[in-house]
């Protein structure tokens, strides 16, 4: 794959919420779009990195939707060229007693992801999820109704007791789950060492792309694992402050378009 962008990079991978989407949009500016096409056009794999499912983000980048890559599901799978790359699925049980606990905790919303379609017990939830975020997902009474193997669990909680949130999961699940948030409303629930930095790790080993010559933009801490692990990290001015202490061996961004527009100009001048 030939590349186009300063540094010999050849993947770029963005987080969405805080990174490509700031400013509370639920959709990518539209000058972000025609600066994708000339990453595409450049030889270089742009890959949305995101906590949401598939179907989702293709809805969301549908003016390149079959350009790009997409790591789904905080690194629960990543697929590219209609591919599945990358998988790794939750134990049945373990994933039905997590959606125990978030019934059982006031306020707590989950949704459950499947290999391929979500699921949610609060009608008006997934009713947002399928209206607002694009989101192929059901209405279910109960976890067990459901039948396919199970990637993640996820809930939506007040802003305000998120990190409460996270501590009570950690300290429940920690030893075979990783416990992330997701933007300010979310927290996702995922099996341990699967994340944003082990799926980027194991693509890069599917179409040898080293790290070395991998960008990511980030701004929480989902993204962390991905950060430390390319070449060139990128962190949102801003983020959170949970993120700042990776500061020192991150290149600090307003906008990823106008970084990735920065190396697109210098590879001109290169050229």
């Amino acid at each position: 794959m030939a590349t186009g962008l300063e540094g010999n990079i050849r993947l770029v991978a963005t987080d969405l919420d805080g990174t490509l989407l700031i400013g509370g949009r639920n959709l990518p500016r539209p000058e972000a779009f025609p600066v994708i096409e000339r990453v595409c056009d450049a030889g270089v794999l742009f890959l949305a990195a995101s906590g949401r499912q598939y179907a989702s983000l293709r809805h969301l980048f549908e003016p390149v939707a079959d350009r790009i890559g997409y790591l789904c599901e905080n690194g629960g799978e990543v697929i590219w060229q209609g591919e599945t790359l990358v998988r790794h699925t939750m134990p049945r049980e373990l994933a039905l007693d997590i959606c125990r606990l978030i019934e059982e905790t006031p306020g707590a919303r989950y949704v459950l992801s499947g290999e391929r379609h979500s699921y949610g017990s609060d009608p008006a939830l997934v009713d947002y999820m399928a209206r607002e975020k694009g989101y192929d997902i059901s209405v279910i009474e109960r976890p067990d109704e459901v039948r396919e193997a199970f990637i993640k669990v996820s809930f939506m909680v007040d802003p305000s007791r998120n990190d409460e949130m996270r501590a009570m999961f950690e300290e429940c699940y920690g030893e075979q789950c990783e416990v992330v948030t997701s933007g300010a409303e979310w927290i996702d629930v995922i099996m341990r060492d699967v994340n944003k930095g082990t799926a980027i790790r194991e693509l890069g080993e599917v179409l040898d792309i080293p790290l070395a010559d991998m960008a990511a933009f980030g701004d929480a801490e989902n993204d962390r694992q991905m950060l430390e692990a390319v070449g060139h990290p990128y962190l949102m001015d801003p983020c959170f402050d949970s993120m700042l202490d990776l500061a020192p061996r991150c290149r600090r961004v307003p906008t990823v378009e106008g970084e990735l527009e920065r190396l697109l100009e210098k590879a001109v001048r290169r050229a």
